[in-house]
């Protein structure tokens, strides 16, 4: 370097010299710190993950040790599923069924009887027993009241008396509402009682029937056989509309009508209660027999009422010293001679007048007697149906008609003969079977409309 005589720039020379050492020493200790600081860092994260892995080694073996001593100690893995299986199955038994003992000496030789969880105990009483204390109208079987009647009770009971049977009264002591079902006696028929939503219906399947799906339980209603014929099939439109042009003339008429005939009907009442009967020209016969055996009897028939469906009639009738109406409007069309056989067509149309006269009699308050003139009376019935004590819980009575064929189930009401009480029940009934003239055409008998 090239000295210069000036004194001022040598001493900056100096300056900027001793300015750059101490910049370079400065940048070498920089680098020593971070050299040692790496090497501190690089040294403990060596030092921490040989110490983490081995305790991850650690936790292994000891995991590994406890695995051999649990198959040592424990099930396997098919045992121990097998186990937790037999407990779920054995809890669900529990909670399903239940075994109860028959509190009588007629006890099952299993020791009990499995039922589902929600019937508490059972009792057996015979069936002739329990329909007479508890009479709701069904008509009896043929062959007699033979058998039992199984109860079934959800709650606890009143103790019952040790032996074969108990009343019909001890067994029902405790109920607060007595559910009865009646079931046929078909071969290889089955019946279902399961707790739940009250339908107060018997749903019914069936398997092999003709026409329908064989070898399968099929749900079908009431009405079907298994011959597959249909017993309560619904109208066809035609017959409704057909019933509806009937409706149309009796309910426009209706006011004038119940005015012509209360005054009528409430100076012949005898009690309150009106004898009721249809008759046209070819029944007339059958009239004149009931009039001459009741009063050869001395039997009170005053309050007999007789709609003659056609004008012929209504005179023999008057000439009879009876009680006697003809409407005209409703009964203008309906035939005058009788039916050739029964459910034919002018067997089916007498039905719908039969319909009518009950209807408006009852609904103007009267209780009424209805009877085919075919029906002959050895006594006056009245008293009995009206004051009978054991009757006096009915509002309907009906003779039973016999036949326990399937379109009259429950109750083979037939039309020929039945008494019935005036109150809403019985008035609001007998509307309704007004309404139902289609499906009485539909069925050739009111009878079946009785009970739909």
């Amino acid at each position: 370097m090239k000295q210069t005589s000036n004194p001022r720039l040598r001493n900056s020379q100096r300056s900027t010299s001793r300015f750059n050492a101490f910049k370079l020493c400065k940048y070498l200790v920089y680098i020593v710190l971070f050299s040692l600081s790496y090497f501190y860092g690089y040294m403990k994260g060596r030092t921490s993950g040989e110490e983490e892995a081995a305790q991850v080694y650690a936790a292994k073996q000891k995991s590994e040790e406890n695995r051999k001593n649990a198959d040592e100690k424990c099930f396997s893995t098919t045992e121990l599923n097998n186990l937790i299986n037999e407990k779920v199955a054995e809890k669900l038994e529990m909670n399903t069924l239940k075994k109860i003992p028959n509190p009588g000496k007629d006890e099952n030789r299993s020791g009990g009887l499995e039922v589902p969880s929600w019937i508490q105990t059972w009792s057996k009483v015979s069936k002739k027993d329990f329909l007479d204390t508890h009479d709701y109208g069904t008509p009896r079987d043929h062959n007699g009241d033979f058998g039992d009647v199984l109860l079934l009770y959800n709650s606890d009971p009143e103790k019952f008396e040790k032996g074969v049977h108990i009343t019909a009264a001890d067994a029902t002591r405790s109920c607060k509402e007595l559910n009865t079902v009646i079931v046929p006696s078909e071969p290889m028929t089955c019946t279902a009682i399961l707790q739940g939503y009250p339908s107060y219906q018997l749903q019914r399947w069936m398997k092999d029937v003709k026409g329908r799906e064989r070898n399968q339980l099929v749900h079908v209603g009431r009405g079907l056989q298994r011959n597959g014929m249909e017993k309560f099939a619904p109208p066809t439109e035609g017959q409704t509309v057909s019933h509806w042009k009937k409706l149309i003339p009796y309910l426009s008429n209706l006011d004038a009508l119940v005015n012509d005939l209360k005054p009528k009907l409430t100076k012949i009442a005898r009690d309150n209660t009106i004898v009721v009967a249809v008759v046209n020209l070819g029944q007339s016969s059958l009239l004149m027999n009931f009039v001459c055996n009741a009063r050869s009897k001395g039997l009170d028939i005053s309050n007999l009422f007789v709609f003659a469906t056609d004008e012929e009639t209504l005179r023999l009738c008057n000439a009879m010293g009876l009680s006697c109406y003809y409407d005209e409007v409703n009964f203008k069309e309906l035939p005058t001679t009788e039916a050739r056989h029964y459910g034919d067509r002018i067997f089916t149309n007498m039905m719908w007048a039969k319909v009518i006269v009950v209807q408006v009699v009852n609904f103007m308050g009267f209780d009424v007697l209805f009877q085919d003139v075919d029906v002959v009376w050895h006594k006056d019935p009245i008293p009995l149906l009206k004051h009978g004590e054991e009757y006096q819980q009915f509002d309907m009575m009906f003779q039973d008609d016999g036949a326990r064929s399937l379109r009259y189930a429950p109750y083979c009401a037939n039309s020929g003969f039945y008494f019935i009480r005036y109150n809403d029940r019985t008035r609001f009934f007998f509307t309704n079977v007004l309404y139902s003239g289609d499906f009485i055409v539909k069925s050739s008998s009111h009878q079946q409309a009785l009970t739909a």
